[in-house]
């Protein structure tokens, strides 16, 4: 998330690093009821503003939370990107036709 300095993370608001402050809520409900939280995907904000999408993982612990994140941004905009060109394929009113150089047809 950027946040590199030893205590720099804890001067913050951690709801101000969710994207949707609702999510916060929403796994730590799941904490409760579960003990655990598995694959929530979350949208944080980076030191500089960016918007990382995340899968969250965590448990408790001695009455903590401990868990990680997986950045999986470059995998949902890539899905976007797929599903964009999925959508103008589909909605072609033209023979669309993928190819390589060699002779192969893929499409």
């Amino acid at each position: 998330m950027g946040y590199v300095l030893e205590g720099e993370i804890e001067k913050l608001n951690i709801l101000d690093l969710y994207m949707h402050p609702s999510k916060r809520k929403e796994m730590l409900d799941t904490l409760q009821k579960n003990g655990a939280v598995t694959n929530l995907e979350v949208a944080f904000y980076t030191k500089t503003k960016q918007i990382k999408i995340c899968l969250m993982n965590a448990k408790l612990f001695q009455n903590k939370i401990v868990g990680m994140l997986l950045d999986i941004t470059k995998i949902k905009n890539n899905e976007l990107e797929l599903s964009k060109l999925s959508k103008a394929i589909h909605q072609s009113p033209v023979s669309i036709v993928i190819t390589n150089l060699s002779p192969s047809l893929y499409l």
